[in-house]
């Protein structure tokens, strides 16, 4: 029998067939790489981007920066810690991090953050929790920044193309048609997906 949720079904599908009609296949497809699909690109592509920003040694300068800011918090941020022994490095961390002040709230994050070892700086000359902070907090800002620039990035080209697909669809050739009937196609595909979805969930 014929019920009030099967004519709001009926519905939502003829809506998503009549604006998939609207905006074209490629249009469509832009609008699903404006949404869902840029979210997960951006994600996706942010750490490489960082490393591609590395190449340029541009982050060098930001690292430095940064660094030289955290040397002036307190003077344990400037102590060599090449030679110390795990849980001296473990107590000198938490003690240098209480020195600054640092928010205890933040302090474990740090501390996980730096994950350091007598291992992994075991190669080095020196090392000092004011050039860790620099590198830890840099990459941090680089991802964050690499994140938001692909977001918008994305969200750019996907403009692009559905102002393309939409000047496209006005034109009365075989590739507009085709571009129409197509985005009603992927309309109804996308409104079944979706019920399918609301029906597994609820």
């Amino acid at each position: 029998m014929f019920s009030v949720l099967d004519g709001i079904l009926i519905i939502f599908i003829v809506l998503s067939v009549f604006i998939g009609i609207r905006r074209g296949f490629i249009g469509s497809l832009a609008k699903l790489l404006g949404g869902f699909l840029k979210l997960v690109l951006s994600i996706l592509l942010a750490k490489p981007l960082v490393k591609l920003v590395s190449l340029t040694k541009l982050d060098e300068h930001m690292f430095d920066k940064i660094t030289a800011k955290f040397a002036g918090v307190s003077e344990k941020f400037n102590v060599n810690l090449v030679g110390m022994n795990q849980d001296e490095l473990t107590s000198f961390v938490s003690d240098a991090l209480l020195d600054a002040k640092v928010p205890k709230i933040f302090r474990g994050f740090f501390a996980n953050v730096f994950s350091i070892s007598p291992e992994t700086i075991a190669a080095k000359e020196s090392v000092t929790i004011a050039e860790l902070m620099g590198v830890s907090i840099g990459n941090i800002v680089l991802l964050v920044c690499s994140f938001v620039f692909l977001l918008l990035f994305f969200w750019l080209i996907s403009k692009i193309i559905i102002k393309c697909s939409r000047r496209v669809n006005k034109a009365e050739t075989v590739f507009a048609r085709t571009n129409r009937w197509l985005g009603g196609l992927f309309g109804f595909i996308k409104s079944l997906i979706i019920v399918f979805v609301l029906f597994v969930v609820v």
